[in-house]
């Protein structure tokens, strides 16, 4: 298996992405989005948006397909949109496995975990596009079938692993969330959002080995 991770900015995702949807979020104070699956030029993807935001935000977005409202106590909604642009062509959701959103100041961070040629195919397509994609980097995922890492995409293990290395789950905690997006160099809402979304797969994939 590979991991592509691919930078999308903020011009890319304003003119392309799901009509401007994320950017909305963005600026209204979303919570959490993570992606379901991608099929053809697809996405279905989950958020979650502050408590105070009208769901017309994401309800009544033109490139919005449809729609579900996954929760009545939160503001949790499954979506349906278009893709900013067809990365595989033909691509069933069954060939790509794992994916992990990264919603930053200037744009998304997307990883992808898949078979290698289907990592080579969206790598050349994102390279040969004329969007302002950047290929972060494509590597061997190292996640193993027989430890719970599996779960976890390669940047979300490095994240949780620093975590852990420096303290942060001792009691009381040695380091904070402010100290690790030093060390890491990257947003501290961002280092709680891989953070969180981390120990959510890591205790399903536990749960889940328990039954």
């Amino acid at each position: 298996m590979r991991e592509l991770e691919v930078f999308i900015p903020n011009n890319v995702l304003d003119d392309r992405f799901v009509g401007g949807a994320v950017r909305e979020f963005r600026d209204v104070g979303i919570r959490d989005l993570s992606v379901v699956s991608c099929h053809h030029d697809k996405l279905a993807f989950r958020v979650l948006l502050n408590d105070d935001v009208d769901e017309s935000v994401v309800t009544d977005d033109e490139a919005v397909l449809d729609f579900q409202r996954l929760s009545k106590s939160t503001p949790e909604y499954l979506l349906v949109a278009d893709l900013p642009v067809t990365f595989i062509d033909g691509c069933p959701v069954t060939v790509v496995c794992g994916h992990d959103v990264s919603v930053r100041a200037d744009g998304l961070e997307l990883s992808v975990i898949a078979e290698h040629s289907v990592i080579q195919q969206i790598g050349t397509r994102i390279q040969n596009t004329d969007l302002a994609c950047e290929v972060l980097r494509i590597r061997d995922y190292e996640g193993s079938v027989s430890d719970a890492r599996k779960a976890l995409t390669s940047r979300q293990s490095d994240i949780i692993l620093h975590a852990y290395r420096e303290g942060y789950y001792e009691t009381p905690r040695e380091t904070t969330l402010s100290e690790l997006a030093d060390d890491l160099g990257i947003d501290e809402s961002t280092v709680a959002e891989h953070l969180q979304r981390a120990e959510k797969n890591v205790l399903e994939h536990a749960l889940v080995g328990t039954e």
